[in-house]
C-alpha cells in the first residue's frame, strides 16, 4: 500500500503463483519482463461480492530507455 492505495512492490522477492518472468519471442534483444499481479477481494459478511485484480509490469535487467 502507498499512500491507502494498493501497488505492486518490485523491491520485494516475487511471491509463487503471483508472478512469472515473460520473454518475448518476438523481440531481437530477448528482453525479460517480471510480470506481478494482485488480487483484492471484497466481501459482505461470508460472501465474496467482488474481486480486483492489478497487474504490474518491469523490465529485467539494464535501466537504459528504450528508443523508439
Amino acid at each position: 500500500m502507498l499512500n491507502g492505495r494498493p501497488m505492486i512492490d518490485f523491491t520485494a522477492a516475487a511471491v509463487a503463483n503471483y508472478s512469472f518472468n515473460y520473454t518475448d519471442p518476438n523481440d531481437p534483444f530477448g528482453m525479460s519482463y517480471d510480470v506481478r499481479w494482485a488480487v483484492i477481494t471484497y466481501v459482505k459478511g461470508v460472501n465474496t461480492t467482488g474481486k480486483r485484480f492489478i497487474v504490474g509490469v518491469r523490465r529485467r535487467g539494464g535501466n537504459a530507455p528504450c528508443c523508439p
